[in-house]
């Protein structure tokens, strides 16, 4: 029923503007209510179906008053007082946020984001780090023909070994511009706690797929996907991972706004060199990034088609550097380059120092100040000078992919 007291059809409501369903509702629900003259709708966007988020108005703020307080004034003791914040993968995953996870076209991203999400599920080790055992949501907006394939290959792979994971997939149209697809998903994320289910993580893929239409470059568009992702991880009490894709220039990041970056509290970089691949954690607002971890793609039978020919997909493995793969840096020539990176290796093959830093399990790290020490003598510079020619070295050997360098150790890739 309209303000005038007509009767609409449903498609004419839908017609309505939002603002214009308000009013419509704000006059209609008072003729039913004997002594009602007039009725206000407040706005309670923080109210969720399994009333786990609740703001409700005191009682000293009239309806037609002041908005309740959004800002939370504390003191350096009532920072320190509060508990250390919570992971989902120890030095990865932060347990609420915004964590992207992108690439270029067949890096393998996909792949990768379902390995993260059966990986937090099952409660197991993700490359080596601690996870925290939550269930995830898997919104599947790319390739849903192939998902099937990707979750049969996991389990051919692992099935002497894997527990069942707990991932809900969802597969369907969806829209983050579209108030209606949000306000459902939502709803629906958290009615699954009333199954004994506990999500902590959302995975979207891709974001592209969830913001069809937008204009990525445009700081208003990428503004409001990236409010609408925080808010459906404030209100479903997860961490939000949307998959996307790198830019033209993939030196230069995500595609899109630089929003994005700046709004996300880590961020994951897939990446993609003839057949080898790694995952590198490009951004930690909280933590050390850098830390980079090769893998593969693993082919899987699932047995064969009508015509007789295999069905196959694919599953992440984890593998270590090769040689071969190495080789591929380029290695420096000659110059103080060379001399640092010669000792930098004489040092490694002798270093009882493994996982420093944030290396890999099992890689032999050394101390940059050690690096200097063992360089004296070794340069053709006065022995004052060693520690800025070394340091000098160090960083264009890291910049040139040979080393890396975190917290004061060295390894190399």
């Amino acid at each position: 029923m309209n303000a005038a007291g007509k009767v609409i059809s449903s498609q004419e409501w839908r017609k309505l503007s939002e603002v214009e369903q308000k009013k419509c509702i704000a006059d209609y629900i008072p003729r039913g209510l004997e002594g009602c003259a007039d009725l206000e709708l407040i706005e309670m966007p923080r109210l969720v179906v399994n009333g786990k988020r609740v703001k409700w108005h005191s009682q000293q703020d009239s309806i037609t008053g002041r908005e309740p307080e959004r800002l939370e004034f504390q003191t350096a003791a009532d920072l320190l007082a509060m508990p250390p914040a919570q992971y989902l993968v120890k030095r990865i995953l932060p347990q609420n946020g915004l964590v992207p996870i992108f690439g270029p076209p067949s890096s393998g991203k996909s792949f990768l984001a379902l390995e993260l999400a059966f990986a937090i599920s099952e409660g197991r080790p993700f490359y080596g780090h601690r996870t925290l055992q939550r269930d995830a949501v898997y919104l599947c907006l790319e390739g849903q023909g192939g998902l099937a394939q990707r979750v049969r290959a996991y389990y051919e792979y692992y099935r002497d070994e894997a527990i069942e994971p707990t991932v809900q997939f969802v597969k369907g149209s969806f829209s983050l511009f579209s108030p209606h697809d949000v306000e459902v998903f939502i709803e629906k994320v958290n009615n699954l706690h009333s199954d004994n289910y506990c999500p902590g993580i959302i995975m979207i893929d891709t974001l592209s797929a969830a913001a069809a239409g937008a204009d990525e470059n445009s700081s208003p568009d990428m503004g409001r996907i990236v409010d609408t992702l925080h808010r459906i991880g404030e209100e479903c009490d997860c961490v939000v991972i949307p998959i996307h894709h790198s830019g033209k220039d993939a030196s230069r990041g995500m595609r899109g706004h630089s929003s994005l970056l700046a709004a996300s509290d880590a961020v994951i970089e897939v990446r993609r060199e003839d057949d080898r691949r790694s995952w590198r954690l490009a951004k930690s607002k909280d933590g050390v990034d850098g830390e980079e971890h090769a893998f593969r793609l693993s082919s899987v039978e699932l047995g064969t088609d009508t015509d007789g020919d295999p069905i196959t997909s694919c599953i992440i493995t984890p593998e270590e550097r090769t040689a071969d793969s190495v080789r591929r840096v380029k290695l420096p020539k000659g110059g103080n380059q060379k001399v640092v990176y010669d000792v930098a290796g004489e040092l490694l093959r002798a270093s009882n120092d493994f996982a420093k830093g944030g290396a890999p399990n099992g890689r032999p790290c050394t101390r940059v100040d050690e690096l200097i020490e063992a360089c004296r003598g070794r340069l053709a510079v006065e022995n004052d000078r060693v520690p800025e020619r070394v340091r000098i070295a160090v960083t264009g050997l890291v910049n040139a992919g040979c080393l890396i360098l975190r917290e004061g150790w060295i390894w190399i890739r």
